[in-house]
């Protein structure tokens, strides 16, 4: 009877250390195909489409493909605050990674010097304000395995919005992918 409880800690622990050993080969051929698109992205197939809808200012996407197992699909989207650059990678059609940069401007872009004044504000749009963050997502079989954020670490997979984010990223993902 005793040795119940230390037999399911031992397959409990066990499994928890097989899908860590899986995770990093994983993201070791994440990190793999990666590189192997941007060495040879200049050889792919090019198409551009305007994103119409999306965004205040509007956007753009730009695919990649080599018309066999890899594409790479970079979403530009334009605000008033500060705009997103996405990249999607996709290995034989299936999300594999997700590269993410968001500048946040310290005022809106129309705001200039004399628009601040009038406001009564001291402070106008200036370029050199602008706030960068990134953020790095990791898919296996659909699934967000790694979250890097801004700060290169990793975000907890068990926290509500990370799931609600792997749900956002693989909808537009397949969206991007169809259109």
């Amino acid at each position: 009877m005793k040795k119940a409880p230390f037999l399911w800690m031992l397959l409990l622990f066990g499994s928890f250390s097989i899908n860590a050993q899986s995770s990093k080969s994983v993201i070791k051929q994440i990190k793999k195909d990666y590189k192997q698109i941007k060495n040879n992205q200049n050889f792919y197939t090019f198409y551009y489409s305007e994103i119409i809808g999306e965004s205040t200012e509007g956007g753009e996407k730009k695919t990649y493909t080599n018309n066999k197992e890899f594409t790479v699909i970079e979403v530009d989207l334009f605000f008033e605050t500060g705009n997103t650059h996405t990249e999607y990678y996709y290995k034989n059609k299936q999300l594999f990674f997700v590269f993410e940069k968001q500048a946040t401007y310290n005022r809106p872009i129309y705001y200039d010097k004399d628009y601040a004044l009038e406001e009564g504000d001291t402070e106008f749009f200036e370029t050199k304000k602008t706030v960068f963050t990134e953020n790095r997502y990791y898919f296996n079989n659909q699934k967000l395995i790694r979250w890097l954020n801004e700060n290169k670490k990793e975000v907890n997979l068990m926290l509500s919005e990370t799931k609600e984010k792997e749900n956002t990223l693989l909808k537009e993902a397949l969206n991007y992918l169809k259109n």
